[in-house]
């Protein structure tokens, strides 16, 4: 201590640091103390060497603080170092003006608490870098392992030697160490080869012995050997050959009251089940590896250890899981054996069952492996035969078999859902895909329901389909005629016929024909609704007509009659879903079949409550309102005005009474006047102003047209025959510009001169951008 032992004149400040003190207050800001110069001084009166720093104006001191041996030191970016004060119970802080200034002191704590932790370094003696040392040569890095080096010069620390009296120095010294000295104590142990089987052998002999003492000095001194977070210790401990015995002297802890019996845990009633015979040793030494560091991290020293070296702990698990997978995959004889075991008729449903489950675990975890990899082990999977077992993997009794099997398609979705949705396209009489939409449809308390509505959403999601177009097709057309027509069906039956009846939930299938339905679950209608809600925004044309054909929208409101509030919810949910695609086609469905009146009986039937079905359709209006759909307003408003007005308890009536009005009123006379076409995204259907001035006129205009050619295609008892028609309308408010299209020279009645009807749906060319195609009704539809 001899740079240290005398205080340095105040006005010597070569070694002194500009900086700035703070201190945290009660309300957790920081204060400024002020500005003054830091240095490392000897502290006569606390026998200690500690960090001063003096006000650069008055010279009072601004902080007195002894260097703690305890890690509380931080560095944050370049230029502050923090820490929370034992002695006073607070946080505080030194702000440097220069980078250079703060490695400068970094060190010089660093030093100190090296002095204290190995006193036989004499990290602050002369050998140490002197304090009054040009700042030039101190550097500016956070490598506290070059620190070391730097002031420990060529003096060697020894580690003390493994013996009975030395446990109490080897704890010390191993489980207090510092963090920057972790690596230079890993070094050393690593260097002698026999010290960690040494340390072991004395655990067996204080076990022998029954020396409770010794054992929780090992105990101490194993937990900080993990805690030094070394590979090569890793190596060591972990192997076959001691792994044991460092489990054993984790048995150990003095802060436990009750000894627990890892080994015993681990020998007996951990039981390795092998599926298949696993012939490589090295491969059956890395499955027991692994699952004893898992047991390690997660049971034993769940409590002590950092975030680095539980890290490195799971590391050491995933890459031991890749070195398993790969090597099993790589092994056609094991793929052909267990495959031929699970479609084998002789095996008993527990060995089933351990297959189904090795299988599931295979399969998760190749999420690790290389995307090469992964797409050889499920080519291979694939190869073998693994989507055929599903399909019986899914129809077993047992629900846990049925988890598991959704845990597999899961693992391939993941990896490439096309593999899954062309076997499902290819397969003869689709049994998976069939499988898949009745376990959805079959009540279970295990999660399989939930499991398969995963799936199915995996399988319909059309960002994800990249598959050519005519297998995408074909996959989405075997859904919506087959699979569709039977879940809509479902949720017919499971609605109580007429509004206001309530259908018990767990009532016995009677006979139709007594006008009762078969009793559905109410968690299958919701997660039926929860599908189609998915398939309205990921497949908006096919779903649309598919909408249109069946009526789904007012089948899929018949779940307000039942009793359970959230289905109720989820019918919303699903008018709601359709309206935020802002669609005139569902505006215009929705208005001419009244589908908002269940909805507003529903609101007006809950009351005062204050409850999600409340909210729910208070968002849905308000969603209206402030999106400007000007043909829901205007329904909202002239229908259900008088019972939406005891809504007086938010803005949401009175602020759609305004867009109302607002939308009444019509563009600005400037623009009328400049015959300015003034064109919006849905227009004033319904509007009795807007049927005022239609009636006057005398005439149907061009918009009147396109909705009157739309409407009719909502009409099922249609007697259009032959091919559809397209409709082409011009919105042009400029008469010069209007195209006519006439069929055999003539235009079809009832509609204006200068606009007609071709029965060909062939692209009309025009200079003007407001002619638009608009599909007719007829009795079959092409889709384009």
């Amino acid at each position: 201590m001899t740079d240290l032992a005398v205080r340095p004149n105040h006005m010597e400040f070569n070694y002194l640091q500009r900086g700035k003190v703070y201190r945290l207050n009660d309300e957790g800001k920081w204060d400024d103390k002020g500005t003054g110069h830091v240095s490392v001084e000897y502290l006569e009166r606390s026998d200690a060497v500690g960090l001063v720093v003096i006000d650069e104006e008055d010279n009072q001191t601004l902080l007195v603080h002894r260097i703690s041996a305890d890690d509380i030191y931080r560095r944050q970016e370049d230029t502050i170092i923090s820490w929370t004060d034992p002695e006073v119970a607070t946080d505080l802080a030194l702000s440097f003006q220069e980078t250079m200034g703060c490695s400068f002191i970094w060190d010089q704590i660093c030093s100190v608490q090296r002095s204290i932790h190995f006193p036989s370094v004499g990290a602050m003696d002369g050998s140490a870098r002197p304090v009054g040392d040009d700042l030039d040569h101190s550097g500016t890095s956070q490598d506290d392992d070059d620190a070391f080096r730097d002031c420990g010069g060529s003096e060697v620390v020894e580690l003390p030697p493994v013996e009975l009296s030395t446990l109490s120095l080897l704890a010390k010294t191993v489980a207090e160490v510092i963090p920057f000295d972790r690596d230079r104590v890993a070094s050393m142990i690593v260097r002698d080869q026999n010290y960690i089987p040494k340390l072991l052998q004395l655990f067996r002999t204080c076990e022998d012995l029954e020396n409770l003492a010794g054992l929780q000095l090992i105990f101490k001194i194993v937990k900080g050997i993990i805690s030094l977070n070394d590979g090569h210790i890793f190596d060591i401990i972990f192997s076959d050959e001691y792994i044991m015995d460092i489990v054993g002297a984790l048995e150990y802890d003095s802060d436990v009251t009750k000894c627990h019996c890892h080994r015993a845990f681990l020998k007996e009633q951990a039981v390795f089940k092998e599926a298949v015979p696993i012939r490589d040793p090295v491969i059956l030494s890395k499955i027991h590896q692994t699952y004893r560091i898992g047991y390690i991290k997660d049971v034993i020293l769940f409590r002590v250890l950092d975030d680095p070296t539980f890290a490195s702990l799971n590391s050491i698990i995933l890459f031991n899981n890749v070195s398993v997978v790969t090597a099993l995959q790589s092994d056609s004889a094991f793929l052909s054996e267990l495959f031929s075991r699970l479609r084998s008729l002789e095996t008993s449903e527990g060995r089933r069952r351990d297959l189904v489950n090795f299988v599931q675990e295979f399969c998760n975890l190749s999420k690790h492996l290389q995307p090469l990899v992964r797409n050889q082990l499920f080519g291979a999977l694939v190869k073998e035969g693994l989507l055929e077992i599903v399909k019986d993997i899914l129809a077993d009794a047992d629900e846990a078999v049925r988890l598991s099997g959704c845990d597999i398609l899961i693992a391939v979705l993941n990896h490439d859902p096309a593999l899954l949705r062309s076997f499902l396209v290819h397969q003869s009489s689709h049994t998976l895909f069939n499988e898949l939409v009745q376990g959805m449809l079959i009540p279970s308390e295990s999660g399989v329901q939930a499991q398969l509505l995963e799936v199915m959403r995996m399988l319909l999601d059309s960002e994800t389909i990249d598959t050519p177009a005519v297998e995408k097709s074909t996959f989405l057309e075997t859904f919506y005629e087959i699979y569709m027509d039977q879940m809509v069906q479902l949720l017919t039956d499971g609605c109580p016929p007429e509004l206001g009846s309530v259908e018990p939930a767990n009532d016995p299938s009677v006979d139709a024909g007594k006008g009762m339905k078969r009793t559905v679950a109410p968690e299958i209608l919701g997660n039926i609704c929860e599908l189609m809600c998915f398939c309205v925004q990921h497949h908006r044309f096919r779903i649309k007509y598919y909408v249109m054909r069946n009526h789904v929208v007012e089948k899929v409101l018949r779940l307000i009659r039942r009793k359970e509030k959230y289905l109720v919810v989820a019918a919303v949910r699903f008018l709601r879903t359709c309206i935020s695609l802002k669609d005139e086609f569902y505006f215009r469905y929705i208005v001419k079949h009244n589908l908002f009146e269940p909805i507003i009986e529903a609101f007006v039937a809950n009351g005062n409550r204050y409850n999600l079905l409340n909210s729910a359709i208070l968002e849905l209006i308000d969603f209206i309102r402030k999106e400007g759909l000007k043909t829901l307003v205007v329904h909202l408003i002239e229908k259900f005005s008088s019972k939406l007005e005891c809504i007086d308890y938010v803005d949401t009536y009175r602020e759609l009474k305004l867009k109302y009005e607002q939308i009444l009123e019509g563009p600005p006379p400037s623009a009328r006047d400049a015959g300015v076409a003034v064109t919006s995204s849905s227009p004033d259907h319904g509007s009795r102003t807007g049927r005022d001035r239609l009636g006057q006129r005398g005439l149907l205009d061009s918009r009147q047209l396109k909705d009157k050619v739309e409407d009719d295609s909502f009409n099922e008892d249609s007697d259009d025959e032959g091919n559809p028609a397209i409709a082409w309308v011009c919105t042009s408010s400029q008469p010069q510009t209007t195209k006519s299209v006439t069929v055999n020279g003539s235009a079809p009645s009832g509609v204006p001169s200068g606009l007609g009807v071709r029965n060909e749906a062939r692209e009309y060319t025009s200079g003007d951008p407001l002619h638009r195609p608009y599909l007719a009704r007829s009795r079959r539809w092409t889709y384009y």
